[in-house]
């Protein structure tokens, strides 16, 4: 056996061979555990220290203390899969069947994480933050239960993104749908909605009776017709919650329809503005000014 009880650091090399018969005694694999373990030849394939450090294909990480590193070396396909028998989603394109989630890098020489997960029915990723105190701060140091946080790189550190940049964007598919940037500032790819067949400010005045529990303004919202309905077939809410006084709102929507009840104001306005001036000039053509 090429190893003696005297191998006390991983410089000095040697090897573990029981494949002849011979014996691994407590007193070797004593000095072996005193440091590191080594399997996978020479190079280490799997490396473990007593420190609380693991190794797969690498042999330090100097930004780590106890943990585990994979080092995938030039492979791209998956760093991490988690598995389960009760598992079988089919989509075996992207993960074999039994596997829930994976971690991958994004792009193959520029790096980042890809975060898959794989469900046979709705949920395939849930994010949930267990913390302890609220934070109420509405303010730009504000935190909560989960952050997301885009952070551009300085040097060997980061910095906040530049103008207009893009920090979030949720995609269907390939296709952008949603992008929140750098000032704060909410884009939608939506597609142009206008409520020609209502009057506008009469549906914002339904809406805001759908929404509260003040009884005068409920009982308004009657008056003016089944509210509730003709919410729902403008899709400018979804449902509600009678218990709680809440329903889900559209907000979309309910955008294009304050736009629309401006222009309708508008119109209104400027068409009102033209019967006075006609009227003013009627008068002004009468005898000593219409006096």
């Amino acid at each position: 056996m090429a190893i003696t009880t005297a191998w006390t650091s991983p410089a000095e090399g040697g090897t573990l061979d029981l494949s002849a018969g011979n014996t691994l005694t407590a007193a070797v694999w004593e000095a072996l555990m005193s440091d590191v373990l080594r399997l996978g030849g020479t190079a280490g394939l799997v490396q473990t220290t007593d420190a609380g450090l693991l190794l797969l294909n690498d042999t330090a990480n100097a930004k780590m203390t106890v943990g585990l590193t994979i080092n995938q070396g030039a492979n791209d396909d998956e760093a991490l899969s988690l598995k389960s028998s009760d598992v079988a989603h089919g989509m075996t394109d992207q993960a074999e069947t039994d596997t829930y989630t994976t971690l991958a890098k994004v792009s193959a020489t520029a790096g980042g994480v890809s975060v898959k997960g794989f469900s046979e029915a709705t949920v395939a990723i849930e994010v949930d933050g267990f913390g302890v105190t609220d934070d109420t701060a509405k303010t730009t140091s504000g935190a909560g239960y989960v952050a997301i946080r885009a952070l551009k790189k300085n040097g060997t550190t980061w910095e906040i993104p530049g103008a207009d940049a893009n920090l979030l964007v949720v995609s269907a598919g390939t296709t952008t749908r949603f992008i929140f940037d750098q000032e704060g500032t909410f884009h939608a790819d939506v597609a142009s909605t206008t409520f020609d067949d209502y009057d506008d400010v009469a549906l914002l005045n339904k809406f805001d009776a759908a929404l509260t529990r003040d009884p005068v303004k409920t009982e308004f919202g009657r008056y003016l017709g089944d509210y509730r309905d003709e919410l729902q077939r403008a899709k400018i809410v979804d449902s509600y919650d009678d218990a709680e006084g809440r329903t889900m709102v559209n907000f979309t929507r309910l955008t294009m329809l304050l736009v629309g009840a401006c222009r309708q104001m508008g119109t209104r306005l400027a068409d009102t503005e033209e019967r006075l001036a006609a009227a003013e000039s009627m008068l002004a053509a009468l005898p000593d000014g219409g006096m």
